[in-house]
């Protein structure tokens, strides 16, 4: 979340900055039609590094976002099952009208993310997830998720189902694990999946 606050704060920065800048600009402009001095040559210096300090505070937001933090590539590869049966989501049915969605979508991006660091360093690319050739299915219990679609490495398309399992109360890519994946190549499927 605090990288989306950054991303989003940044603009409102650069504008802040913008106004004091120009704030002390008017202040210098209305010094000097006065008559008055501007302040000793110290002071300039001083003055300088202010903006200087205001404009490094400003873009600090800029070099957070460009730099979002990194997924756990360890969650990508396939892992032994965690029994969730106890687990329940305390979600009203009007929320899970939208959850379930949510959960999917997710769930899609997951096992895509997966698929790539499988083919690893082939450039993998997919239909949109729910829309195109990716479907994603998920149980009532909201914990089985089996994502399954066509991967496009390189020019060659190559089927694939990913078998993941959601911890329910989670609504965000951190609620999954990889328990299989089945790549088809050229013909011969490759499974791989926890031992």
């Amino acid at each position: 979340m605090g990288f989306v606050r950054s991303t989003l704060a940044f603009p409102f920065y650069v504008l802040a900055f913008v106004f004091h800048l120009l704030t002390a600009l008017f202040t210098v402009i209305a010094q000097k039609i006065a008559g008055e001095e501007s302040g000793p040559p110290r002071r300039k210096k001083t003055v300088s590094h202010v903006i200087v300090a205001a404009f490094v505070i400003a873009a600090a937001p800029v070099l957070v976002s460009l730099n979002p933090p990194a997924m756990d590539v360890s969650r990508l590869a396939p892992q032994a099952a965690m029994d969730y049966r106890a687990v329940k989501a305390e979600f009203t049915p009007e929320q899970l009208a939208w959850i379930k969605p949510l959960i999917r979508l997710t769930a899609c991006i997951f096992a895509e993310n997966a698929i790539r660091h499988k083919l690893e360093p082939m450039p993998v690319s997919f239909s949109p997830c729910g829309g195109g050739a990716v479907h994603a299915t998920l149980d009532d219990n909201l914990i089985d998720v089996v994502v399954s679609g066509i991967a496009t490495a390189g020019a060659i398309e190559r089927p694939f189902t990913v078998t993941l399992q959601h911890y329910p109360p989670s609504t965000n890519e951190n609620g999954f694990i990889t328990l299989s994946i089945q790549i088809d190549t050229n013909g011969n499927l490759v499974s791989d999946g926890a031992t």
